[in-house]
């Protein structure tokens, strides 16, 4: 709500998708303090747990795979070695900024 927070609250969302496994050290070009305060998280697709109350077989990539793409399922891979045997693969990086300035919730 811009009325309500003003320029005291906003999220910024930066993607970028690259063909390759997620190894791109540095691929929004941060720099100074952008770049030493970032937190990488990777999301593996094929393994990580969905609660039971959000998994759907249906969409369940290790299940179902895309015959008019000609891709079969994800294989099931604890290791998480999946993502460098299969190809080809996309990655889709992402940058979030927060900024919140409230008077007492600093």
């Amino acid at each position: 709500n811009p009325d309500y927070m003003k320029d005291n609250f906003y999220i910024i969302i930066e993607s970028y998708h690259a063909p390759d496994n997620g190894n791109t050290p540095n691929i929004h070009g941060l720099h100074g303090r952008d770049l030493s305060e970032r937190r990488v998280v990777k999301i593996d697709i094929a393994n990580d747990k969905v609660p039971s109350k959000d998994y759907k077989p249906e969409w369940d990539p290790c299940i179902i795979g895309s015959p008019k793409a000609g891709r079969n399922p994800l294989p099931r891979d604890k290791t998480g070695e999946w993502m460098n045997r299969v190809n080809p693969v996309m990655c889709c990086y992402k940058v979030v900024k927060v900024w919140f300035k409230w008077f007492g919730l600093q």
